[in-house]
């Protein structure tokens, strides 16, 4: 005999389950952060870095945006006073995650810096600054 879907439904619903609920994301929801690094010298209305920090459980990701200038965009993700990840930009506009998809309670902050380079390397770096997954 074969079995209807509401008999299925039924037991489930039995059971305390419901068709079509999905566990709840893992993820616990953390507030977005914004920054915008300018480098001393130079106008910060038109050479500056800008990005979003998006906060994930263990990594966040992340938007970055250069602007004016050939520059880089240097991040570094830390769980405490821990070194976990980093990474480094070069492109107009980037999407990347940084942090451990592994690392148990993940990371915590996020330092950024932005360095005007020229044929030499970087030059003119702004000052570090930190967000805090909060």
């Amino acid at each position: 005999m074969a079995i209807r879907r509401w008999q299925v439904a039924a037991a489930l619903a039995v059971a305390g389950l419901s068709l079509g609920q999905l566990p709840a994301n893992a993820a616990p929801a953390y507030a977005t952060d914004h920054f915008k690094l300018c480098i001393d010298g130079w106008d910060c209305r038109t050479v500056y870095l800008e990005g979003w920090i998006y906060w994930g459980n263990r990594t966040a990701r992340m938007t970055v945006d250069h602007q004016g200038a050939t520059m880089t965009g240097h991040f570094d993700a830390f769980a405490g006073s821990r070194k976990i990840d980093s990474r480094v930009t070069i492109a107009d506009t980037d999407y990347f995650s940084i942090g451990d998809p592994n690392l148990v309670g993940g990371i915590n902050r996020i330092r950024s810096q932005a360095c005007i380079t020229g044929d030499g390397g970087a030059f003119k770096c702004s000052d570090q600054w930190n967000d805090i997954r909060d």
